[in-house]
């Protein structure tokens, strides 16, 4: 049976994807319609691949974006196991990566069962049986799930008062939305994920070389709106938004706009020293609970930890 929670589509949605439980392969259909799966054909035993010596209990299955790197989640190893494929989506082709690649979560999960990861292979999504909740991890490198970090209880995301045994999740494409199924409500939850995205436009001293910079970084807010309670379309630093890293001497300023969902901060006067070893590397940003018209900064991807602007400031020699 192909259980909603361990069915993956590919890129080109001419490959689906299936685990077993039991036998613990890796199954690939070829629907001849794009998404269809009622035109799927089994391509034969030959394009299975068995992960029962990693994972005798495989639960969850994930891909890189390119198709050349698998993933394997269960709850007999609880961990993340990581193969590399040498055709792109042909699990046939699947070479366990090693132990050194593998990653536990058994400390957040002790029933992991799903599996999942943003676009760009930076944060990595456990769901299973026993935590109820989805479980976040940071990646130092992209799908590389060996330099995971967990991200702590505050960022989890509790799903048992809709599903109580959840299974899988899964994101639309640009993870403004969720999707969790379980085996005791029977149904696909759908969660709305309120978030800052940041645009890493960043920052470049101008050829004057008198420490004043050009650029921006613009954030853009999914699932509510910046407050803008005095109605100046400015979010206001110190109050509303801590910016960290900006060098000494210039002045950060974000002003709101399209409805009060982008906020773009730009820095004004002159750095002290603006040498090219005083470069920032990462503009960091705390939200207060007051930076947003109805949600806690909290329950906001993206706008605490503090969070990373994605850029910095790149200052010329002198």
């Amino acid at each position: 049976m192909i259980k909603i929670s361990n069915l993956l589509k590919g890129i080109t949605a001419s490959l689906f994807v299936t685990s077993s439980l039991s036998a613990a392969p890796v199954i690939s259909y070829i629907p001849a319609n794009a998404y269809d799966v009622s035109t799927a054909v089994y391509p034969g035993a030959g394009e299975e691949f068995s992960v029962r010596s990693e994972e005798n209990a495989p639960a969850g299955l994930a891909f890189n974006s390119d198709g050349t790197k698998m993933f394997v989640i269960g709850f007999t190893g609880d961990a993340v196991v990581e193969y590399t494929l040498g055709t792109a989506f042909d699990v046939s082709t699947a070479v366990y990566a090693g132990a050194g690649e593998e990653f536990s979560v058994s400390s957040q999960e002790s029933a992991p069962q799903g599996l999942a990861f943003n676009p760009d292979g930076t944060k990595m999504f456990v769901i299973g049986n026993n935590g109820g909740a989805v479980v976040e991890y940071t990646l130092g490198t992209a799908f590389d799930v060996s330099t995971a970090v967990y991200t702590g209880a505050g960022q989890e995301f509790p799903v048992s008062s809709e599903e109580s045994v959840p299974a899988s999740m899964a994101f639309n494409a640009n993870g403004t939305k969720m999707f969790v199924t379980g085996t005791t409500g029977d149904a696909v939850v759908e969660y709305t994920v309120e978030y800052v995205a940041g645009t890493p436009n960043g920052f470049t001293e101008v050829p004057a070389n008198d420490g004043s910079v050009q650029g921006k970084i613009d954030f853009i807010l999914d699932g509510d709106t910046f407050a803008d309670v005095d109605g100046d379309n400015i979010l206001d630093i110190g109050t509303e938004v801590t910016v960290n890293n900006i060098p000494a001497g210039l002045t950060g300023s974000i002003t709101l706009s399209a409805g009060d969902t982008v906020g773009t901060l730009t820095l004004t006067d002159n750095a002290t020293a603006h040498q090219s070893s005083d470069d920032v590397a990462d503009i960091t940003f705390t939200f207060d609970d007051s930076a947003f018209t109805t949600a806690l900064a909290a329950s906001v991807n993206g706008a605490t930890g503090p969070a990373s602007g994605g850029a910095g400031v790149d200052l010329l020699m002198m």
